[in-house]
């Protein structure tokens, strides 16, 4: 999402956060996929050979992805992370196809305080979530909040 924003730009620091950003949030994600398709013994063949394809793709795009980062070119991170979550959404589909996911229930309202909204999501990995002010336009902690 930060990528079609125009927030990232083609430069070492937003290039640092794709690549740290995929791998934290995609690592192991294949692999999963893998495991669920293998575990689907409802699929007909034809569906799992398309599971099987989207995961591949999926694969070869977040590569594609990290490769786009290292050498800064933002068109083609672009391109990647739309073709990786395509590819993800059809092996979603497929596989909600024949095992119907839940639907999402929110546990909890967030607040429209951006600064209780950020305490309430990442809790004490915030500042906010340990009770510090936040510097403005970074991601340190400063003193304490004073009420």
């Amino acid at each position: 999402a930060d990528l079609n924003s125009g927030r990232l730009k083609a430069n070492d620091d937003d290039a640092i956060v794709v690549l740290r950003t995929i791998t934290l949030q995609q690592s192991g994600t294949g692999e999963l996929m893998d495991k669920v398709l293998a575990a689907s013994p409802k699929l007909t063949a034809e569906q799992r050979t398309r599971a099987a394809g989207a995961a591949i793709v999926f694969g070869q795009q977040v590569a594609s992805l990290k490769d786009a980062a290292r050498r800064r070119e933002l068109d083609a991170q672009k391109l990647a992370a739309t073709s990786a979550s395509v590819a993800i959404a059809d092996y979603l589909g497929v596989i909600s196809s024949a095992y119907p996911l839940p639907a999402f229930t929110p546990t909890m309202t967030y607040s429209s305080d951006p600064a209780t909204f950020t305490a309430q999501y990442f809790g004490l990995f915030s500042c906010e979530g340990q009770g510090l002010q936040r510097l403005p336009g970074s991601n340190n902690c400063g003193e304490p909040i004073k009420k």
